[in-house]
């Protein structure tokens, strides 16, 4: 029987962490008038998109909790406008690495903390879109519920598999696998080290996904 690999895919599958600090901040100065540090955000990125906020909120002590849905409809418009322009850069091994899942006829699905219609525009921009057969979306109030509403997505499609791996590049996607009892994949290609991954204790921790033939091989063993 398969196994169900679900993907997040900023800082896993593609690279565009400028795009997004940059409409992210373009939001705050024109709601809030604040210059936020970058720092402050990217330590934030994998969560829901309104956890996000509500991290950065708390560490600069804004209190007025009604300003956050004006920051997030203008910042879906600047990296919806960015991602449909821009380059993105999709991570080495990662087309490999899905082409040789297609091939052993593995189910594949999306986990990311982005809209619908931000992740949709970064996976027909790059070509990824159509590699996938169920795609969960942010609007839910924890990253453990994306995981769980693609698991339970493929089930109601009468997807049969024995387990479930979860592939991510930071914390939040650590725990979400968990949670959710799938195999937890860490990939040191977005904001954290893999030193920092590993304390999360993952499964397996990759610098990349540039190793995807031996992730296979391991995560077969699991599955044993």
């Amino acid at each position: 029987m398969p196994v169900l690999y679900l993907f997040d895919i900023d800082g896993t599958m593609v690279d565009m962490m400028p795009m997004h600090v940059k409409a992210y901040r373009e939001a705050y100065k024109k709601v809030l008038g604040l210059d936020i540090a970058e720092k402050v955000l990217v330590r934030q990125f994998g969560q829901v998109e309104r956890k996000i906020h509500e991290a950065v909120f708390k560490h600069y002590g804004i209190k007025n909790k009604e300003k956050i849905k004006p920051i997030i409809d203008i910042y879906t418009a600047e990296i919806t406008k960015s991602s449909k322009r821009g380059k993105i850069k999709v991570l080495s091994g990662v087309k490999r690495f899905l082409q040789q899942l297609i091939r052993q006829q593995q189910p594949l699905g999306i986990v990311t903390g982005n809209s619908k219609a931000i992740g949709e525009t970064i996976l027909k921009r790059t070509g990824l879109y159509g590699c996938f057969v169920v795609y969960s979306y942010g609007n839910v109030s924890k990253r453990a519920h994306i995981v769980r509403n693609a698991i339970r997505m493929a089930r109601q499609k009468g997807i049969k598999f024995r387990n479930v791996v979860a592939i991510g590049d930071a914390p939040f996607d650590i725990h979400a696998a968990r949670e959710n009892r799938a195999v937890a994949v860490a990939v040191a290609t977005g904001r954290y080290t893999l030193k920092e991954l590993k304390k999360e204790k993952p499964d397996f921790a990759l610098k990349s996904l540039k190793s995807y033939k031996e992730l296979i091989k391991k995560t077969e063993e699991v599955q044993q």
